[in-house]
Formats: C-alpha cells, structure tokens, sequence
C-alpha cells in the first residue's frame, strides 16, 4: 500500500522536486562508472497486484510504466544496452487469458512509448530489439513487433532488448543449431566451432556486449534462465526484495552507486597487482653485477669475543 497519496506525489512542487533530484543523482552517476549493459528480470507483477486488490493486468500495467521510468534513467545515464526478461519461454504454460493479456500488453506499451507526447524527445533514441523464438510469436503479434523493430531500427543512444519467448537453454540451442547446420554445408569446420561462434550465434548476437550488471526483483534468488551464458563471468547480480511495479529510479541509484563502488575497487585492486608484477617482472630481468673475489675489500681483523687477536 501507498504511505503518500497520489493526489500528494502527483502535485506540481512534489514533482517538480522529484525529476530536480533525480536528475541531479543522475548527473552524479554519470561522472563515475556506469555499466554498458544493464539486465532486469522484472518478477513481482502479480503479487503486487494481488497485494493491492488489484487485477492482474493492473499488476502488469504497473510494471509496464515502471520500465518506462528505468529507460528515462538509463538515458540520462548513458547505459548504452538494458536487456529485459518480459516473456519467457515458460510462461506459455500460463492460462491463455494471461498469455494474450501479455502479448497485447507488450505490443501496446512499446506502440505507448513511441508515440507518447510527453516522450517524444527520449522515443527517437532507443532502439527496440526483439530476442528470442520468434518462431513461438503469434504471426499478428511478430507482425507488430518487427514493425516496431523496423521503425527503431537507426536509433542509438540506447538498445532496448525485449526478451520476448527467451530462455537461455533455448538460446544455446539454437546458436548450436546454427553451427551444426553451417557445418553440414560446409559453411564452416570443426576448428572454427568455439565459445567464440557459439556466443556470436546467440540472438542476441556478436553486436551485444557482455551483462555488467543484473537486476532481480520480487526477492528470488534465481536467474530462471535469463542470460545464464552472459552473466557467467564478471557480472554484478543484486537480488532485490521489492516487487517489480514498486521498483523506483531509486532503488536503481542505489544498486548503481554499489556497482561503481564495487567497479572502482576492483579497478585499483587490478592496478595494484599490474603494478606489483611489472616490478617483480624489472627485479627478475634485471641484469645483476657479478663482483669478483678479489676485488673485495680486505676483511677486518678477527676478534675473539675475550678480546684477544
């Protein structure tokens, strides 16, 4: 339940407020270090709803405009890529009822980003890509999706990656898949099939940098086969315990200042030890004098410990 009522958050002097502090954290972030790719498993949707005597859809809804906030965030922020987990592959088993509702929802609040008014100075700049199974898609429904795909096709100031029918298994499948077919055709041999081709035949594709950071909410601490490839090394996980609809730019803020925090240590922590092996590397490699014996100093005189010569 909501502390503060809407007509409250809602009023100008709180708003204005709000966007001026944001905007001044924002501005702070962007001097230090911001991840490239940003992954946000939204979990939570339905259990908010039914927390707030909501329907379902209302739950999904809610999700639906705080994605938008995050976008708004990482432009200001200049993350370059923020990947979404918004159907997996799973939730086919889901009610029918749940299923369309989703797939409406999806194709309705990307169409609602592009030509809302108040958005139309950020909509040009985000490119919207769909990964996953198109071939599990609805045809009307793919149809709207490459449309918008199209449409937003020369942005790039963000990549926005809607993993839409995606699991991971799925993924690596497929991009085997791929492999074992250009192999049958002579497309390519045993020695070029590596980590390298597997990862470049991804959905995602070769173009996608590795996950810097991904978000979980709702409080579970599984990845439910988002990205397990791509978050397998040097990625920051924060499991958060909030439900996706009641994940501000605020939680993100503080999850960011973490990372940076965490990025900057391990940065001079790498610096320390480049430093340390290039001198232990100089001591080893230097070229050391050899004195001969007989150009030593004279020794001098023995001394017993009675004092006598």
């Amino acid at each position: 339940m909501k502390l503060i009522p809407a007509f409250v958050t809602n009023s100008s002097p709180v708003v204005w407020l709000n966007n001026f502090t944001r905007k001044a954290i924002a501005n702070m972030l962007a001097t230090g270090t911001v991840p490239e790719h940003v992954a946000l498993i939204m979990d939570g949707n339905r259990r908010y709803a039914k927390t707030n005597g909501l329907p379902t859809q209302g739950g999904h809804e809610a999700g639906s405009a705080t994605l938008l906030e995050i976008v708004d965030v990482s432009l200001q922020l200049g993350i370059r890529h923020l990947s979404i987990y918004a159907f997996s592959i799973e939730n086919f088993n889901r009610s029918k009822e749940e299923v369309d509702l989703l797939f409406s929802l999806l194709v309705e609040r990307l169409d609602t980003f592009l030509e809302h008014r108040e958005r139309v100075d950020k909509a040009p700049a985000v490119r919207i890509r769909i990964i996953g199974n198109k071939s599990l898609i609805p045809p009307q429904t793919l149809y709207r999706l490459e449309n918008i795909e199209k449409i937003t096709q020369n942005n790039t100031q963000l990549v926005l990656n809607v993993c839409f029918a995606y699991t991971s298994r799925d993924e690596i499948s497929h991009s085997v898949g791929v492999l074992v077919d250009k192999f049958v055709n002579h497309e390519t041999t045993r020695v070029d099939i590596d980590e390298i081709a597997i990862y470049n035949n991804f959905y995602f594709g070769p173009e996608t940098p590795p996950v810097n950071l991904l978000i979980r909410t709702s409080g579970h601490t599984r990845l439910s086969d988002f990205l397990m490839w791509q978050v397998c090394e040097d990625s920051h996980i924060e499991f958060l315990n909030v439900y996706w609809p009641s994940f501000t730019s605020y939680h993100f803020y503080a999850i960011l200042v973490k990372y940076g925090y965490f990025e900057s240590a391990q940065l001079a922590v790498d610096k320390l030890n480049s430093y340390t092996s290039s001198m232990i590397s100089y001591v080893e490699d230097e070229p050391r004098k050899q004195t001969e014996l007989h150009r030593l100093p004279p020794h001098p005189p023995f001394v017993s410990v009675l004092g006598k010569r």
